[in-house]
């Protein structure tokens, strides 16, 4: 593993200082960059989230003799749009119960480098009793695992945050989401969710509201206020 000591950089939102680092580590897939967070290191809400996103590196100085940003620059997670049909399908073939919704308000796609690590879909809440004016819920967030689990660290987070920032400029209030009741839900826990109530396993399929079939199982829905 390549890295820098624990360096601090000035919050360009607060002007606070960030404590963080970044790391390289050689994988069968090239070279993955980490952005690593010291405990506490984050100085506001938004300086932190860019430590969590891999926003630290365009306010370091690279050495150019430790390793080339360039080849680093191939190999770090960001976010492209992608079309329904693609996520779709992707879900399809990734997502461990769940087949992919019929629709959505907003999607996005992870990659780091040249390969689709994960995607995220966000659309009006499945509960017919939430307001589908003030809330959007993230209907599916799945990544390929069958990647080396380096290139997809911290993707789901990533997506996650991609969301909130999507309703919050729609003028959402609220965006929530559901896990299984035996996932830990650490993604969401990054990405600033609160965990706030059990949903005991339904169909919501109704006459007047069919609906595809889908995992029936006790689950934790989780909710960020915008």
């Amino acid at each position: 593993m390549i890295g820098w000591p624990t360096i601090a950089v000035p919050c360009p939102h607060c002007g606070g200082d960030l404590l963080g680092g970044l790391t390289w580590r050689l994988s069968d897939s090239g070279v993955i960059q980490d952005v690593w967070v010291e405990p506490g290191g984050g100085c506001c809400e938004t300086g932190y989230m860019d430590l969590l996103e891999g926003g630290l590196e365009s306010w370091l100085l690279f050495d150019p003799t430790l390793l080339s940003f360039d080849r680093v620059a191939r190999h770090r997670l960001h976010l492209e749009p992608i079309t329904r049909k693609r996520a779709q399908a992707y879900i399809r073939l990734h997502h461990r119960h769940n087949p992919p919704p019929p629709g959505d308000k907003y999607r996005v796609a992870c990659f780091n480098g040249p390969h689709l690590v994960g995607v995220a879909l966000a659309g009006r809440p499945v509960a017919r009793a939430l307001d589908h004016r003030q809330v959007l819920e993230v209907n599916r967030c799945c990544l390929d695992h069958s990647l080396d689990q380096e290139l997809t660290m911290h993707a789901c987070s990533k997506l996650y945050g991609a969301c909130r920032r999507w309703a919050r400029r729609q003028g959402y209030s609220k965006l929530i989401t559901y896990t299984l009741q035996d996932e830990p839900g650490t993604s969401l826990v990054a990405a600033g969710f609160d965990r706030v109530a059990a949903v005991r396993g339904r169909s919501w399929s109704c006459p007047s509201r069919p609906r595809r079939a889908a995992m029936i199982a006790d689950r934790w829905r989780w909710e960020i206020r915008l």
